[in-house]
């Protein structure tokens, strides 16, 4: 009999410039190669069921990465995650691996991401470069130009962004932000970049981000997946 498993797993440096086309490929491959059955779809052209909670963008790392695997003959979830980590490339890692109660696909649980974004100015002083972040997010309104394969339009962050903190660490900028994300209202985190780039008199070198928790939303608050 088939089961559903929520797994939890992470995309660190060394992969952090996969697609997540190439990403769900290499999860198949890895599955295979450890020896977990999945079960497929009926059809012509039956594939996987494994389907994916919010895709990272390309250049961002994450712990806090999600899928869901219906899988034939089931093991116990230590099993699963042993024999997966023996079979996945170097800079991908599972963590947990659950039963899901909820048997909601991943991705419509998806209400909230937390994000870190980490950075260096490159034409003045740490403490004007961290003062000039804080008064582009305390703005009201921050609107920034989103694009789509069919058009684009003008968005306004501020509406996307629940809460976030700026602050100095040596010589870095580090700023963490909790946004709205899923199939409702979905703010992509280099979007956030973007703008404060945009609104910015000042340079600095492209920030390191890293997607620190997916999070569903119970009782009116954000809570993690897993």
């Amino acid at each position: 009999m088939s089961e559903t498993v929520r797994f939890q797993f992470g995309k660190g440096e060394q992969v952090r410039f996969i697609s997540h086309l190439d990403l769900m490929r290499c999860m198949e491959r890895s599955f295979r190669r450890a020896g977990i059955m999945l079960s497929h779809t009926e059809g012509f052209n039956p594939h996987p069921k494994l389907s994916f909670g919010l895709p990272l963008p390309v250049g961002v790392i994450s712990k806090a990465c999600y899928m869901d695997a219906v899988i034939e003959d089931l093991l116990p979830m230590e099993e699963l995650i042993q024999r997966l980590n023996k079979a996945l490339p170097e800079g991908l890692k599972v963590f947990h691996a659950v039963i899901p109660e909820d048997k909601k696909a991943v991705m419509s649980l998806v209400s909230h991401a937390r994000y870190l974004f980490v950075v260096k100015p490159l034409d003045c002083p740490i403490d004007v470069f961290t003062d000039e972040i804080k008064n582009i997010l305390n703005q009201e309104s921050v609107y920034i130009e989103k694009e789509t394969k069919k058009k684009s339009k003008m968005i306004n962050i501020k509406d996307m962004i629940q809460s976030y903190e700026v602050k100095q660490d040596g010589d870095n900028v580090v700023m963490e932000i909790m946004c709205d994300a899923g199939s409702v209202s979905n703010l992509n985190p280099m979007l956030i970049w973007k703008a404060i780039a945009m609104y910015t008199d000042y340079k600095s070198e492209l920030p390191s981000v890293e997607r620190l928790g997916l999070y569903k939303t119970e009782n009116g608050k954000p809570v993690p997946v897993i």
